[in-house]
């Protein structure tokens, strides 16, 4: 069981119920990504069966998919995280707006963006991106240790 809070400080997240694993609210705020990374390792330490290399993919997925969210898309920001038949992590990030039109690359070792999609792709067996209704849901698959 989840519980919704009425009121939220700005880097909080707000659990959600209704969705298998673990849902929250993930308010438009970059200082909210650290925040999400937190509620998802106590989630996945309940679950069990987490290893700490599987965990910390995870985390970095988490990180990458809100930041991206709350940086190019528009509110609300849902992160949904689930242990899957004990075989992967399924991260999830729904956000409104429009798919981007193209991944962006970093062009220079220098530059600090465009790693982001190349990163969750190394870490995660499977991505995908839906878009339907105005939302978009971006997803990672995480295999288990």
């Amino acid at each position: 069981m989840y519980v919704a809070f009425e009121k939220t400080p700005p880097s909080s997240l707000c659990a959600v119920s209704g969705e298998p694993g673990r849902s929250w609210i993930v308010p438009h705020a970059h200082r909210a990504v650290a925040t999400a990374r937190q509620e998802v390792r106590c989630a996945l330490v309940e679950a069990g069966g987490v290893g700490e290399g599987a965990a910390d993919d995870a985390l970095l997925v988490v990180s990458e998919l809100t930041t991206n969210s709350i940086t190019h898309a528009l509110p609300p920001v849902t992160l949904r995280v689930a242990v899957l038949d004990q075989e992967c992590i399924r991260i999830e990030v729904v956000d409104s707006g429009a798919p981007p039109p193209g991944c962006r690359q970093a062009g220079q070792p220098t530059d600090e963006h465009g790693r982001g999609n190349a990163i969750v792709s190394t870490v995660a067996s499977r991505t995908g991106e839906l878009a339907q209704a105005g939302r978009v849901t971006r997803w990672a698959e995480v295999p288990l240790d």
